[in-house]
């Protein structure tokens, strides 16, 4: 699962918050679980600069919440945008 973040604050407090719950959710599973979690700004870096693993997520994922992932890789919105955009 894909988290994309605004910044690096927000991502280190989602990757800690996750830590405990992804250990527990693998346990419960017998499973593997790694959260992918990312800036706004790297993932548009990353993208444009062609990463296979970023550019795997883009084409196969499943929107679950929140802007749509090539709409936040392209900087552009259908929705209205928070204040601190």
């Amino acid at each position: 699962m894909a988290f994309v973040v605004k910044g690096r604050a927000e991502k280190a407090s989602i990757e800690e918050e996750l830590a405990g719950e992804v250990a527990d959710r693998a346990v419960s599973l017998g499973a593997s679980l790694g959260p992918f979690v990312i800036t706004r700004l790297d993932l548009q870096r990353r993208f444009r600069a062609g990463d296979p693993f970023v550019r795997e997520v883009a084409s196969t994922s499943r929107h679950v919440s929140g802007g749509l992932l090539m709409e936040v890789i392209s900087g552009v919105s259908s929705r209205r945008q928070d204040p601190e955009d």
